[in-house]
């Protein structure tokens, strides 16, 4: 029996080194066996968050040219309330992979609209830091296509962001030495790039000056809140935000960042829960 004993707990003691920060090798070297079946929250690469080489010792590489996010909907725009097919599809693969995928909206970076599994073998969904994820699954690891559904929220927010990461495993796969890591990124802009969201209507014109300035034009009057100008480009990422006085009634001219490109962007009026954007060349 003491032999016994003294087996299990020698198996034990091991097992336990070999899996805290006393082996220099533990965390990292078994975080393809650990986390094949999801990784942890806060993984894929949006603001605010890590990616997959937190756990995987792997390099970081853009995945534009090796994965991609096929969505249902027409030229990757929405219409609110209406739910979408995704399928998140990995080029280059290998025998064991896994993802990590959210959806934020682009003004607050917080969940915009609905994740939905429809593949409950392969993918699973996971919260923290107040965001929906979704995962593969111990199951679906072994996958290079994941389909899943989308519910666009019930109002027009403007673009929203599709941000995922994903981990081609290396081998031996208790060693991540050999990963390769990817992260992504795809927007989802409203159908209707001039939208209204209130009960108290807002409108707005704007135009670039021989100044390169940003003239906002408005006649609303804010009651309860000032109004936030935010300038995207056309990928839906953020280059410019400002917050407007209150009661304003006139032109307003903000300065625009001296290194920003030519091109086409979007300028995004909101006050409260109260949205209109309109598309302007610079």
């Amino acid at each position: 029996m003491k032999k016994i004993i003294s087996i299990t707990l020698s198996i034990t003691l091991l097992t336990t080194w070999l899996l805290t920060e006393k082996n220099p090798h533990s965390v990292i070297n078994h975080a393809s066996l650990i986390n094949s079946g999801g990784a942890p929250t806060g993984k894929t690469g949006a603001p605010g968050e890590n990616n997959c080489t937190m756990c995987h010792s792997g390099t970081l590489n853009s995945g534009a040219q090796t994965s991609n996010v096929v969505f249902s909907g027409s030229n990757y725009e929405y219409v609110p309330g209406t739910t979408y097919d995704l399928n998140l599809i990995l080029n280059n693969g290998d025998a064991k992979n896994g993802f990590q995928l959210v959806v934020l909206d682009s003004v607050s970076n917080n969940n915009a609209g609905n994740l939905l599994v429809t593949d409950a073998v392969n993918t699973q969904l996971a919260t923290g830091n107040n965001r929906t994820y979704l995962n593969h699954t111990a199951a679906g690891n072994g996958s290079t296509n994941w389909n899943f559904q989308w519910t666009a929220p019930t109002t027009d927010i403007g673009p929203v962001v599709v941000y995922y990461a994903y981990n081609v495993a290396g081998y031996p796969l208790s060693n991540t030495s050999g990963d390769n890591i990817y992260t992504n990124q795809i927007t989802l802009s409203p159908a209707n790039t001039s939208f209204l969201i209130s009960t108290q209507s807002i409108d707005f014109d704007c135009y670039i000056d021989d100044y390169n300035r940003l003239n906002i034009i408005s006649n609303y009057t804010f009651r309860q809140s000032a109004a936030i100008v935010t300038l995207y480009n056309i990928t839906g990422k953020e280059v410019f935000s400002k917050t407007l006085s209150s009661n304003i009634n006139d032109t307003q001219s903000l300065e625009l960042p001296q290194d920003l490109k030519s091109g086409i962007y979007i300028v995004s009026f909101k006050s409260g829960s109260s949205v209109k954007t309109k598309k302007i060349i610079i």
